[in-house]
């Protein structure tokens, strides 16, 4: 049983990390993303003061963040939450990128291709940057609750485990004590009138016939033997 129990505690305690492992991914992107978002902007101004050769250098630049983003954002919303509080969160994380995003592929970048910097900087630095700065509170926030939860998990993991080993601990005492009591019971049931009839044995095997045999009453062998040497010793 203690095994048994011992195996299922392993196999929880690896469910709770597999949880832990799920939280701080998802801690870990929402983090990539702004500071994902954060590089891309800072390309995407270093666009508006550049022109010839340094333009052809940063748009491939621009182009790996926007990718970077978007692939983060899938994940993002590949995860599910069972919290409405988190649910809720997300929702409006979501709400606000795709807020960002279309001011970045509405209004900045058809400027930056068109060679209009001044009107790609002035967007950047007016509406994309006031989208930026709620995304970003938005998924500070989201993501100090995921890494909360996620050592919340594993404390409670930790409890949990806890109060089953010293539940089997306890098990393990009283099982050790009533194997104990099991044994002095068979001693004195059992083992005491064997040895009684064993010395009894003795005695009459040596000529003395005024032993007294000590009656159990008990029906199993060690009775019947009892009775015989009884028989015996009366026919004496």
């Amino acid at each position: 049983v203690s095994a048994i129990t011992w195996r299922d505690m392993a196999s929880m305690k690896a469910a709770q990390k597999a949880l832990y492992r799920d939280d701080l991914a998802l801690a870990v992107d929402i983090l990539k993303l702004r500071n994902t978002l954060n590089r891309e902007r800072v390309v995407m101004l270093s666009l508006t003061a550049s022109d010839g050769a340094d333009q052809a250098r940063l748009m491939p630049v621009l182009e790996r963040e926007i990718a970077g983003i978007t692939a983060i954002a899938s994940r993002l919303q590949g995860y599910r939450t069972a919290v409405a509080e988190d649910a809720a969160q997300f929702a409006q994380m979501d709400a606000l990128l795709r807020d960002y995003t279309g001011v970045r592929d509405g209004v900045v970048l058809p400027a930056l291709k068109a060679g209009r910097r001044a009107e790609a900087s002035a967007a950047i630095i007016g509406p994309l940057q006031a989208r930026f700065e709620a995304l970003r509170h938005v998924a500070d926030s989201a993501g100090d609750q995921q890494l909360a939860q996620a050592d919340k998990r594993m404390e409670a993991s930790a409890a949990m485990v806890e109060r089953a080993q010293d539940t089997i601990v306890a098990a393990n005492v009283i099982a050790a004590a009533i194997g104990i009591a099991l044994v002095l019971l068979l001693d004195r049931v059992i083992a005491g009138p064997l040895r009684g009839a064993m010395e009894v044995a003795r005695r009459v095997a040596a000529g003395d016939l005024t032993v007294s045999i000590p009656r159990t009453g008990a029906r199993d062998e060690v009775g019947q033997l009892l009775d015989s040497l009884d028989a015996m010793v009366t026919a004496w």
